[in-house]
């Protein structure tokens, strides 16, 4: 692939990753504002929303979106820290939601068994949420490291000098 295309795909990254920010972020807030029972526990009872999850998971997408900016500012300004910025807190984004999903189904149950409170279409919501960030996450590493490469091999950036205009002189 044409190194200077990973400009586009990553420009294309930064807007699908800035609205599905904004949805989710959304979507916290309608949840937090809905006229629900609402607990601070990992172990709410069913037909309460959980206030603890809701808030990390809406500051998650808020810092999805400012690292979006943060990374099409590294492209168009060809600043290679903005792009390894980004994949520490994607990789660190990935592991605190694995974390806190994994917290959420152990601390569910109503006895003291692991995991054991929920059932078995629960268990593999979760896991295919799991296996679905992760793939998630190697795509958006993979789109990361082709930005680096247009970064470091890529056309250099065009000079913005103010070209002199022409004066004519009729003999």
């Amino acid at each position: 692939m044409d190194v200077n295309a990973y400009r586009r795909i990553g420009s294309v990254y930064v807007v699908v990753c800035c609205i599905v920010a904004a949805c989710g972020a959304s979507i916290c807030l309608y949840q937090l504002m809905e006229a629900k029972p609402a607990c601070r526990d990992f172990s709410c009872p069913d037909g309460t929303k959980n206030i603890i999850i809701l808030a990390v998971t809406l500051k998650i997408c808020i810092l999805c979106a400012m690292f979006a900016g943060l990374l099409k500012d590294g492209i168009e300004e060809r600043k290679i820290c903005a792009v390894r910025v980004n994949r520490v807190f994607v990789v660190v984004r990935t592991l605190s939601l694995i974390a806190l999903w994994t917290c959420w189904a152990v601390f569910r149950s109503d006895d003291d068994r692991y995991v054991g409170g929920l059932t078995s279409s629960e268990k593999l919501v979760l896991a295919s949420l799991c296996v679905g960030l992760l793939a998630i996450t190697i795509v958006e590493l993979t789109i990361f490291h082709g930005v680096l490469k247009y970064l470091k091999e890529g056309t250099p950036p065009c000079s913005k000098k103010r070209v002199p205009e022409v004066v004519y002189i009729q003999a």
